[in-house]
């Protein structure tokens, strides 16, 4: 009997460790990983490792860790335990009974089994885990001796510096989602150069693109926000921006809103590098130009939406407006209801069910490689 003792205790102690183990694993698996952002900060602490606790427990005796074990002797009992906590150290202490009907044959007779009981004692070093901004592990197997103190992105923590990274990719169609809004880089048009898009803190977001001067749009790198409703339904649409863009380059920055069948798009260009009136080194798709290539506006000086704009209309396989703010600017607020609305009494569509509202800047040449910046851009609807 004091071998079967003693494979008992092993067998016990062998679980009790895992269960401890298991309890500090647990515990940093509560923290909150799904917000970008936010960062580092002191967290309160999601568990303790002082105090007592009980508990019950049930199974079946096996003879994989003791001989004495038959394949098919049920076994219940219970526990309670203390831990003592000083500084990074614990202290552990167990008692634990189970009560079975074991019974297994041996020469001569056999061997009864009604009552088990054992007692823990440990000790144990707390070293957690530190996470990073992402949820991950800063670097393989490293381990941080600061009790407590986690990095992951959780909705309480402080919010990053506002021109923390929380997201970035150089792929052509790359998207990121994060509160409602997408990003992607949508790199599509032909002879496309390279381009990464990166996603900071409070949804600021910038690219950098490298585009050869040649014609045609290379990219349309941009953040979205999916609306799903009938205008009809839609009581206020409105959205603002503020950006930082380069001198030199061909591009336009732009509204690109549709309906959800895809057959109407209308876009607001707020900045380009061209005229307003339809001619420079990016123009708008229009059913007429005039002799010089330029497109020719279908209403000008329309005071519509918190703006004054040239209204272009054409064809991409799909209806095309475009609309040209006659005074470029890097920041202001768009009421996009009101305009869909002065559209819709034009004729051109009917009650359109609002699809994807997005916000970027169409390239079509940034030599040397450009950097464009959003610092706010965001939509408001009801």
């Amino acid at each position: 009997m004091g071998l079967h003792m003693s494979l008992v205790k092993r067998k016990i102690f062998s679980v009790g460790f895992l269960t401890l183990m298991a309890c500090g694993a647990s515990a940093a698996d509560h923290a909150d990983h799904s917000d970008p952002s936010v960062s580092s900060y002191e967290a309160p602490r999601t568990f303790s490792w002082a105090g007592a606790y009980a508990g019950l427990h049930g199974g079946v005796a096996s003879p994989k860790f003791n001989p004495f074990n038959s394949d098919d002797a049920p076994a219940v009992g219970a526990q309670v335990g203390c831990n003592l906590r000083a500084g990074w150290g614990v202290v552990c202490a167990e008692l634990e009974g189970s009560y079975t009907t074991n019974e297994v044959p041996v020469p001569d007779g056999k061997v009864e089994t009604r009552f088990r009981g054992v007692h823990v004692t440990e000790s144990e070093l707390i070293v957690p885990n530190r996470i990073n901004g992402a949820g991950s592990p800063a670097l393989p197997g490293y381990m941080d001796a600061q009790d407590d103190k986690l990095e992951p992105r959780s909705s309480i923590a402080a919010p990053l510096p506002a021109n923390a990274q929380v997201w970035s990719s150089s792929s052509p169609f790359e998207e990121f989602s994060y509160g409602g809004y997408s990003w992607n880089n949508d790199v599509w048009g032909t002879g496309a150069g390279p381009q990464t898009i990166s996603v900071h803190a409070g949804k600021q977001w910038s690219v950098w693109s490298k585009q050869p001067n040649t014609n045609g749009i290379k990219s349309y790198p941009h953040q979205a926000l999916n609306i799903g409703k009938p205008l009809s339904s839609i009581n206020t649409l409105t959205s603002s921006f503020n950006q930082d863009v380069p001198a030199g380059g061909a591009w336009d920055t732009a509204y690109d809103i549709w309906d959800s069948s895809h057959q109407n798009e209308i876009m607001l260009w707020t900045n380009y590098t061209a005229s307003p009136e339809g001619s420079g080194n990016v123009k708008p798709i229009s059913y007429r130009y005039d002799r010089s290539g330029a497109a020719i506006p279908l209403y000008r000086n329309v005071n519509v939406g918190g703006a004054t704009w040239n209204v272009f209309t054409g064809s991409n396989g799909h209806n095309v407006i475009s609309l040209l703010c006659t005074s470029k600017s890097d920041s202001g607020t768009v009421d996009i209801k009101s305009i869909l609305e002065w559209l819709k009494s034009k004729g051109y569509f009917g009650d359109m069910h609002v699809g994807s509202v997005q916000y970027g800047v169409e390239i079509t040449s940034s030599p040397e490689g450009m950097n464009f910046n959003f610092n706010n851009w965001s939509v408001s609807s009801t």
